[in-house]
């Protein structure tokens, strides 16, 4: 196809490797194994990531950070995307590997961000307020970011737009087979329509229907 990998190997690590254990009835997940070393990269693997950024993040209309915390994004790596993308969708995830360390607001600037609501509250230190109260009196508070989602699983998502507010959009199934990738599902979904300067709350919309059909899918086979 039309993807092109631009592989940065470290000598030091395993490619990140997370193995989960899943009970086969009823597909429930027991525990999971990560084998990887989360240390921030550097030297050689670190210039050539930096030297990638800066010569080829500018030439496309969207870039897309997937951000999971396992040692690839240092500082310096952040601060190089936000200068030269031209817009910016983020994803930073939490995880049982680096819950509390890989935060949003390790991030000044953004275009899109989309996160979900356990990620938002960390990031603000909110365990109980509204999720769209968060996203407005405290996230965007302390990210440059226009526009946002945050997924609240069985509630659907809050889509935000600094503009105009939030807008609150059901989930559109009940049946969940799986919800790993769901996330990654509507983050890929929303990121180009959100650069065309698609209304935040159709955007909610059809992110929300690509984490339906994919909550109905185990793990990524199809």
């Amino acid at each position: 196809g039309n993807v092109t990998l631009n592989a940065v190997v470290r000598d030091d690590a395993p490619t990140t490797r997370k193995i989960r254990f899943v009970e086969t009835g009823y597909l429930r997940k027991l525990f999971e194994v990560y084998d990887m070393n989360d240390s921030p990269i550097s030297g050689a693997a670190r210039d050539k990531l930096h030297n990638l950024i800066a010569e080829r993040a500018g030439e496309f209309d969207v870039v897309i950070v997937n951000d999971f915390g396992h040692g690839l994004l240092s500082a310096d790596t952040i601060r190089l995307i936000e200068k030269h993308a031209k817009f910016l969708a983020v994803n930073a995830q939490s995880n049982s590997a680096n819950m509390g360390f890989n935060l949003i607001t390790k991030y000044a600037r953004a275009d899109y961000i989309c996160i979900d609501a356990p990620e938002a509250r960390l990031a603000v230190s909110d365990r109980y307020s509204d999720v769209a109260t968060l996203i407005q009196n405290e996230l965007a508070s302390r990210i440059d970011c226009r526009r946002m989602i945050v997924t609240h699983g069985k509630h659907g998502c809050v889509a935000f737009d600094r503009e105009i507010g939030s807008h609150i959009i059901p989930a559109f199934t009940s049946t969940v087979i799986d919800t790993v990738g769901a996330g990654d599902a509507l983050l890929a979904v929303t990121s180009p329509m959100v650069a065309t300067g698609a209304d935040m709350e159709l955007v909610g919309f059809l992110g929300n229907a690509a984490g339906a059909i994919k909550v109905g899918i185990v793990g990524h086979r199809n």
